[in-house]
């Protein structure tokens, strides 16, 4: 153990062995440092507040560094104020391992109880962490948690970071909150993003920064399954946006869709209408030049824009984003099995509009009919959301001609047994099973 005013320089740790640089004063001047260190053979280096590496700190494959981020000494554990950032910095960090930057304090079981309410609070200040030059090894993982109690998020600062690793981060969408990453000069290299919410559902979805570089041209992709991150009924996903040379990546629970970008060459006013304005079938007439609906040929000038004078935005959107809502797959599934149990009403009752044609062709006053119903369908929705169902019923029925003075009449009974499966894009499935019977007359 390494405190106050101790130096550990140009060493190398084996072995297993543990390394713990720790202050015991909080109003101590001098403060426990390592100086050009590396640590091999599932080693361990555990920094406190006040901490300090200077040099070069090399985390082999299998090694851990943990940073525990707040200053236990000025923030009484579990009291009803913020934890106040520990001041660990380190100068130049290879990480091949695993790093965990975590908060000092261990919950407590009346703490676990009120989560709940943890998450209702107003958030706290953020947990600052310092790294000046960080290089990460393929296959190494930094890992950021927050203090939930207080709902303190981390923010990570660094001068310049390069390689490729990858970064687990904690958010709370549902309150606009994550942690952060921010590289004030370069970054460069291809890193993957790990994100764990808290889970709770958003009342009005916002866009939650995550990282934001000054230059460079690094990548960031997200881990998590298939790309996105659901809280409550929402998904989202990391999207990227660049302003001249910085650039940023935030996750948003809209989905971009490419717009018309200005281009000179475009006439001064727009010949084509806006497939806003139009319905599936009318954008689908103009596209293959068949004869315009009636709603535009009663108007020709809706496949104008309006008269009245415009900016150039208006006319020529500039390059961007027009988003929309993506529910996450649970809620998809949900909405499609919904949908499904109406769609295989709609096909068995088809059977008896079949019936009526079938009495029609014979004089018989009694009938014992079957059929066997196989159905596939595909539904898609304007949300881009979409389902398929596979259907097979069989159905079984008795019926009588009756006359009357006004006329015949069917009376009839059946009893029908179906199965069906219903598939939610790759990952959700389902299976509706119905037996029913009934009498029907006409």
């Amino acid at each position: 153990m390494i405190n106050g005013g101790s130096l550990l320089s140009n060493s190398v740790v084996n072995n297993r062995s543990v390394v713990h640089l720790y202050t015991i004063n909080s109003l101590a001047t001098d403060y426990p440092a390592i100086r050009n260190t590396q640590f091999n053979d599932q080693s361990i280096l555990i920094l406190e507040t006040n901490s300090i590496s200077s040099g070069s700190l090399f985390i082999a494959q299998g090694s851990l560094l943990n940073i525990t981020h707040v200053d236990n000494e000025s923030t009484e554990p579990f009291s009803k104020l913020p934890q106040v950032t520990g001041n660990v910095t380190i100068e130049n960090l290879n990480l091949a391992g695993t790093a965990l930057i975590t908060p000092t304090t261990t919950l407590l079981e009346d703490d676990y109880e009120d989560v709940e309410n943890n998450y209702q609070q107003q958030p706290g200040p953020v947990i600052v962490t310092r790294i000046e030059n960080l290089t990460m090894q393929p296959g190494s993982m930094l890992s950021l948690q927050g203090y939930i109690p207080h709902m303190q998020f981390n923010l990570l600062q660094i001068n310049t970071l390069s390689g490729s690793g990858e970064f687990m981060l904690d958010s709370h969408l549902a309150g606009g909150l994550s942690d952060k990453m921010v590289v004030s000069e370069h970054a460069s290299g291809h890193f993957g993003l790990w994100m764990t919410d808290s889970g709770h559902e958003p009342v009005t979805p916002k866009r939650v920064d995550v990282i934001s570089v000054n230059h460079g041209d690094a990548q960031f992709e997200l881990l998590n399954n298939n790309g996105v991150v659901e809280a409550g009924v929402w998904q989202y996903t990391l999207q990227h946006e660049q302003n001249d040379k910085h650039s940023h990546w935030y996750l948003s629970n809209q989905q971009p869709q490419s717009v018309v970008a200005h281009d000179d060459n475009l006439p001064e006013r727009l010949t084509v209408a806006p497939t806003s304005l139009l319905s599936a079938t009318e954008s689908s007439n103009v596209a293959h030049n068949e004869t315009p609906p009636e709603s535009l040929a009663a108007s020709p000038t809706a496949l104008l824009p309006p008269t009245e004078p415009q900016s150039e935005t208006d006319i020529y959107p500039p390059t961007s984003h027009q988003a929309q809502p993506v529910l996450s797959r649970s809620a998809q599934a949900v909405i499609n099995m919904a949908s499904a149990s109406r769609q295989i009403l709609i096909t068995e009752m088809s059977t008896f509009h079949q019936r009526m044609g079938a009495v029609r062709s014979h004089q018989k006053n009694l009938s014992v009919w079957t059929r066997y119903l196989k159905d596939d369908s595909h539904h898609a929705r304007h949300s881009g959301t979409s389902f398929q169902t596979h259907l097979q019923d069989l159905q079984i029925g008795i019926d009588k001609r009756t006359e009357f003075n006004a006329g015949d009449w069917l009376l009839g009974t059946y009893v029908s047994d179906s199965k069906a499966t219903v598939q939610s894009g790759e990952l959700t499935h389902g299976k509706i099973r119905s037996q029913s019977d009934g009498l029907y007359a006409t």
